[in-house]
């Protein structure tokens, strides 16, 4: 069993989707320019939904397609180079996982590799997806703080009208 700093990169992004991938829960990329998808699952149907709702991006894992290149040049990565599912210690079985994909257990405070996930393909990122996450980080900084603000008023209006300010 690896530990998962073994993989020698870290996330960079969650709810990840564009350039052909479709909906990363987290992808990173490796110093080399490799691309990793996790895809975390916190019970077996939403494991078992995983194949059903997303069938085609299993389909292209299974035939390990790589990228579509245009004739603009721009290039749609119809899979990561790896891909992984992370779900809590033992609630998916080695037996159980696809192939083209890792397994990684995660426990309290700890993440296992049970299962290295194998190289789809050799396409490494691009300087267009490194700029489509670091647009997609940019939004989740500006709204997300936007919208933390905006719940921030909201929530001490509420608490104005449940417990009005003491002008005394």
């Amino acid at each position: 069993m690896k530990h998962y700093s073994q993989l020698g990169h870290t996330p960079i992004t969650t709810r990840f989707t564009g350039m052909g991938i479709g909906e990363a829960d987290v992808i990173s990329i490796t110093k080399a320019g490799f691309i990793s998808e996790f895809e975390i699952k916190c019970s077996r149907n939403d494991y078992l939904a995983d194949f059903r709702n997303k069938g085609y991006k299993h389909k292209a894992m299974l035939k390990r397609a790589g990228v579509k290149v245009y004739p603009s040049g721009e290039v749609w990565y119809k899979s990561a180079n790896k891909f992984w599912f992370v779900v809590p210690e033992n609630l998916i079985m080695l037996h159980e996982i696809p192939e083209y994909a890792g397994l990684i257990y995660i426990s309290e405070n700890h993440l296992s590799i049970i299962k290295n996930a194998p190289r789809l393909h050799k396409h490494k990122a691009t300087e267009s997806l490194y700029k489509k996450i670091a647009h997609n980080l940019m939004n989740k900084l500006i709204y997300g703080c936007s919208y933390m603000n905006y719940r921030r008023k909201e929530n001490q209006k509420i608490l104005e009208v449940i417990e009005p300010p003491n002008t005394n």
